[in-house]
């Protein structure tokens, strides 16, 4: 199944020293850090901060995002992205040079504060706002960025959990929202994950948020500890853009005494927003720790130049446009680079793709449902500016459809073992068949979006065909998304399984839910049922110039119900580390392709961890 993968190198476990501050007693004790043995907190659980109230409130950020827009409409504008549990607006600052349009220009994502307690970590997203907006006119460097780059920042993700009396980590449904996002989630009550992913209105806006642009890079600040900390943190097995990780990672840490490490080795967690970033979309996503939980000119000094070397990242490697050959339309369309990391996705409305890649030469596929893959050999990235790789694709009319992006992943429990075989990932799902499949474990789940333009439509016969890699007698539950039902079971089986619309009197489908409903370990190279691809074989075809179409009618573009089906897996899917909403972890947490082609030639050295240290 993996046969010509290379196997990437294990992280090595380090022993290290924790600190904790309890009554202005500082202990000191060794731990191991890897994934399921955090240091223990002397003294119970310790808070970032009991209150935000000595930084700017609520009501003060929204005023002070609002005065940027204000002031240089032609740079700012604030977004509103969802609501809150209790109905505060969460409040996004774009910044670019025409920030109300559409462009041809990387997109990066800086949130902070899904931690409502993490009060510190607000204060560097709102002077980052400040510092693009009012220096624009006098710094060359900030109006380069803000030129190139279109800038999200969010700079309250939990705004109830802030805005509290007694400043709380978990939203107002005692939810820890950075384990609610739906990518190797686990259903887990000691860890605060939500019964369900994106279970939360605060997630379910990100996720949104998420689909409708795609973000190059990504940040998220919390406090406090000394880290720089990249995907994954499900599991031991690095990622395959490993390198080009490391040196954005490293960029970040530049001088200071921050360290880098790959989020697993520290220790793990499931449901998190950067796993949820890169295993869906490709986005380069991390997590930064400040080392402060007060000291906010010390923290902003230190983060000031590392913002903006993380910045410049999103202009290098490989950037273009992805046209229909025949309308000259943008298109959407997914982006892999042979052998390098999760694959990337156009904006559909201009069509442009960005993808971080360290100088070398490489090997670009543009692949779209319907369309005839286009394959560019030979291209070099040098180390300055992206190099620019404009694709128009053929339609084809007898080209395959097949699932277009992951939408959410699930995994039974925790990952412990730091030899863990299994390296497949869920996107070896997408695409054709390819005999490279994604070994869900048992009982995990995978949620496919075989994509907006072309969902599958009820014809006489099997409309879906669930392909597997290995022809294992894994088991597996199809079920398919159903408007006001939820998810409703359509099929069963192992090996290959198809699926008839009709089953459910449906005329329609775009989201595809796999369930792997068999027994035994995790630890095995192709542990549970093996997904190599998922194939839409009746396609929907949209209305014709003359006022033809399918009767299956316009496809439903909502989010499918985030609601998952109960399959009998472990109410508790991960290790409990606490005992009631007391955490004993540094986090504070209760614990390609078939058919003709376009063919064109052309180490973790770990630091202390600070008071009430914490991670994601």
């Amino acid at each position: 199944m993996f046969k010509n993968r290379i196997t990437p190198p294990r992280f090595p476990v380090h022993r290290q020293f924790g600190l904790a501050l309890v009554t202005g007693i500082v202990l000191v004790w060794p731990f191991t850090s890897r994934a399921g043995e955090p240091p223990p907190e002397a003294g119970g659980h310790v808070l970032s901060l009991g209150s935000c109230a000595d930084f700017r409130s609520y009501d003060e950020i929204r005023s002070r995002l609002t005065e940027l827009a204000t002031e240089r409409p032609d740079l700012a504008r604030v977004e509103t992205i969802g609501k809150s549990v209790e109905g505060r607006d969460i409040l996004g600052l774009v910044v670019s040079r025409n920030p109300g349009i559409e462009e041809d220009e990387p997109e990066v994502r800086i949130v902070s504060s899904f931690h409502g307690d993490e009060c510190l970590a607000m204060e560097i997203a709102m002077r980052l706002a400040e510092e693009l907006v009012e220096g624009y006119g006098t710094s060359p460097g900030i109006k380069d960025i803000v030129d190139r780059i279109e800038t999200w920042i969010f700079p309250l993700a939990n705004p109830d959990g802030y805005a509290a009396a007694q400043a709380s980590r978990l939203n107002s449904r005692g939810i820890d929202l950075n384990r609610n996002f739906g990518f190797m989630w686990i259903r887990s009550p000691s860890t605060g994950s939500g019964q369900d992913p994106f279970s939360e209105p605060e997630t379910r806006a990100f996720w949104q948020n998420g689909l409708e642009n795609h973000f190059a890079l990504g940040l998220t600040y919390h406090t406090v500890a000394n880290y720089v900390n990249a995907v994954w943190n499900y599991t031991p097995v690095l990622p395959r853009d490993s390198a080009e990780i490391e040196a954005v990672g490293l960029d970040y840490k530049g001088l200071s005494t921050y360290e880098f490490v790959f989020g697993w080795h520290w220790y793990a967690i499931y449901g998190d927003i950067t796993d949820w970033s890169y295993g869906t979309a490709g986005t380069l996503d991390y997590t930064i720790e400040c080392q402060s939980d007060t000291d906010v000119e010390g923290q902003w000094t230190l983060h000031e130049q590392s913002l903006r070397a993380f910045l410049s990242w999103a202009n290098r490697g490989i950037r273009g446009l992805v046209t229909d050959r025949t309308m000259g339309k943008p298109m959407s369309a997914r982006i892999r680079v042979d052998g390098y990391g999760e694959p990337v996705f156009t904006d559909p409305v201009v069509g442009d793709f960005h993808k971080v890649l360290l100088p070398g030469t490489y090997t670009v596929r543009a692949e779209a449902n319907g369309y005839r893959s286009s394959v560019r050999q030979g291209i070099t990235v040098g180390d300055g500016d992206a190099a620019v790789l404009d694709i128009a694709l053929e339609p084809d009319p007898e080209r395959g459809n097949y699932a277009f992006q992951v939408v959410m992943t699930t995994i039974p429990q925790e990952i412990t073992n730091p030899d863990y075989p299994n390296l497949s990932v869920p996107s070896d799902a997408l695409g054709p068949p390819d005999g490279i499949g994604y070994s869900m474990s048992p009982k995990g789940m995978i949620v496919l979006d075989l994509g907006e333009a072309a969902p599958a439509v009820d014809e006489e016969g099997p409309d879906i065909t669930v392909v597997s890699s290995t022809e294992s007698q894994d088991p597996c539950e199809v079920y398919l998304s159903v408007e006001g039902q939820g998810w409703q079971k359509a099929a069963a089986g192992s090996g290959d399984i198809e699926v008839d619309l009709a089953s459910l009197g449906l005329k329609s489908a775009r989201y595809v839910l796999l369930v792997d409903t068999g027994s035994g370990p995790m630890d095995d190279a192709e542990a549970g049922y093996d997904l190599d691809a998922v194939v839409n074989l009746h396609p929907y075809t949209k209305p014709e110039a003359d006022g033809g179409s399918s009767d299956a009618g316009p496809p439903d573009s909502g989010l499918p119900d985030a609601g998952l089906p109960d399959t009998g897996a472990p109410e508790d899917g991960g290790k409990s580390k606490s005992e009631g909403d007391a955490s004993t972890g540094p986090d504070g947490a209760a614990d390609s392709g078939n058919g003709a082609e376009d063919l064109y030639f052309g180490g973790c050295g770990c630091s202390v961890v600070g008071a009430g240290g914490r991670k994601l």
